[in-house]
């Protein structure tokens, strides 16, 4: 008698394999899911501060009060972004503004970032670990 079938032995086994595989799989997807969306939000945000830096210019100061939505902000600024995870909303002072982002559903979670007037959008960026003092080895000239 010659049986083709899968003993329990064998069934368990794979099982197990396939939770523990999953046990660290997940996590590490959910980091990954994370930092993707955090990594969005900065590029918003610092879209948002180089269109309130031009809507600035242009109309030689900030809207006054406050404003709320991510459909709001784009038909001030005229620009166009999305984000399904993140609420944006923009607080103007004189001289300042405040942009944020919540997470949607969750204001536990919030990215908040101030912005001067008289901040260039340079210093936003961290500082390149390769640079010292003010050279930095791609802007070297060649010999």
């Amino acid at each position: 008698m010659d049986k083709k079938a899968f003993t329990l032995m064998e069934l368990i086994t794979v099982t197990i394999i396939v939770g523990v595989t999953a046990a660290f799989a997940i996590p590490s997807y959910s980091r990954a899911i994370e930092k993707s969306h955090s990594r969005q939000v900065k590029i918003n945000l610092l879209t948002i501060h180089a269109a309130g830096e031009i809507y600035k210019i242009k109309n030689q100061d900030y809207p006054a009060g406050s404003v709320y939505g991510i459909d709001a902000i784009n038909s001030l600024f005229n620009i166009k972004i999305s984000d399904p995870y993140f609420d944006y909303n923009i607080g103007f002072n004189t001289s300042t503004y405040t942009a944020q982002a919540h997470r949607v559903g969750d204001w536990r979670k919030y990215y908040y970032w101030e912005f001067r007037s008289d901040e260039p959008i340079q210093n936003l960026y961290p500082p390149n670990p390769f640079c010292q003092s003010s050279k930095c080895p791609h802007y070297m000239a060649t010999p």
